[in-house]
């Protein structure tokens, strides 16, 4: 789980240095609203980052299901929003210029690797386990003979309540 975590920290890292790169352009073509959009994406992209790095640590069910349940809803709103104005644009996407009124290709292709990113995120975030499986072998603490005589044979064998 710790693999997978440190791996959503790496991507969402890739997240914010392409969104300093987009607040750089932005802040070099002296675009007020380029520089505005450019700086909250940046400023969410390193929020979402901070809570997935610091998810990495976290070991208890509770608190790792908060962290990745956060992360999964953040991503998504991401991946939606974004993934809506690639889809369905009414101008060219929210990148800066250069020059004389033209988007620079590489900056389009960095906003799109932008969305790629946050798809990725949201399908590895979605499929993320929110705590241990629910799946105790019965052969490892009990005899063969009792093991023969259980009904149920269910493979979610653990209720997760503590007490229960």
């Amino acid at each position: 789980m710790r693999w997978r975590k440190l791996f959503i920290s790496f991507l969402l890292s890739l997240t914010v240095v392409i969104n300093t790169v987009a607040l750089g352009f932005a802040a070099a073509n002296e675009e007020q609203y380029d520089v505005i959009v450019a700086s909250l994406q940046l400023f969410f992209s390193l929020y979402v980052f901070l809570l997935s790095a610091r998810s990495v640590r976290q070991s208890t069910a509770d608190e790792h299901a908060n962290s990745i349940l956060h992360v999964t809803g953040l991503t998504t709103v991401a991946f939606v929003l974004l993934g809506s104005i690639a889809i369905l644009p009414n101008k060219p996407p929210p990148v800066a210029t250069s020059g004389v009124g033209r988007s620079e290709p590489v900056l389009i292709y960095l906003w799109y690797t932008l969305v790629g990113l946050y798809t990725i995120l949201c399908v590895l975030t979605f499929t993320t386990p929110l705590g241990p499986p629910l799946y105790f072998p019965p052969k490892n603490i009990y005899s063969e003979k009792t093991v023969d005589s259980i009904t149920n044979k269910d493979e979610e064998n653990v209720c997760g309540l503590i007490g229960a």
